[in-house]
């Protein structure tokens, strides 16, 4: 787990791949890797999901594949069982929060509020996906960290390559960027176009 954090945090970036359609969401995952990230994380919107992470990892056990966003303890525990390294929520679930805890796997429940932050990291969380970034905003990270330098965030939602810099000077682990990388939910996906995306997203950090 702790491997993965530093991962992480020393890569700056995950893509999120959220697309209804497997072959569409597959040549995400192949923009981004093209085009240098390291992280990515597949979400259940996707169909047969638990078959793309499980592709996916085989195919490039190089790169970390996580899985999002994960409602369920059963759906947890079939995306470890098919290679997922890291999972993700919008909410806090305790029942999974408790369970990758007792079996060392590394979860990043969602938060909103300094109370839900407390309360996450009082239940053992390490760290937490900020959502909505879109409304919160890189300025909120600054004032949480004032009196908590502590707490490890990841904002997920409204990151794109003109503010994600401005999320990284405001103090956040990382940041998890979606649509404005990878491509939209329903659209067909040019690959290529992902891959250019992806290089200009890690000049735009680095």
């Amino acid at each position: 787990m702790k491997n993965i954090l530093e991962s992480i945090n020393q890569n700056k970036i995950i893509a999120v791949v959220r697309h209804k359609n497997y072959e569409e969401a597959k040549k995400m995952c192949l923009g981004c890797i093209e085009g240098g990230i390291k992280i990515i994380e597949i979400t259940l919107t996707v169909n047969n999901a638990f078959e793309l992470i499980s592709e996916m990892v085989n195919l490039f056990p190089e790169i970390i594949f996580g899985a999002g966003t994960i409602l369920t303890l059963a759906d947890a525990k079939q995306e470890i069982k098919n290679g997922a390294e890291f999972l993700i929520s919008s909410n806090t679930n305790l029942e999974i929060l408790n369970w990758t805890a007792e079996n060392q796997h590394l979860y990043i429940p969602g938060v909103m509020t300094i109370n839900e932050i407390e309360f996450a990291r009082s239940k053992g969380s390490q760290i937490q996906k900020l959502f909505p970034g879109d409304v919160l905003k890189p300025g909120f990270v600054k004032s949480v960290l004032a009196p908590m330098p502590d707490v490890k965030l990841i904002p997920s939602g409204g990151v794109d390559i003109k503010n994600a810099k401005e999320w990284l000077n405001n103090g956040v682990f990382a940041i998890s960027v979606g649509g404005n990388l990878v491509g939209k939910i329903n659209e067909t996906i040019n690959q290529d176009e992902v891959k250019q995306r992806s290089i200009k997203f890690l000049e735009a950090i680095n």
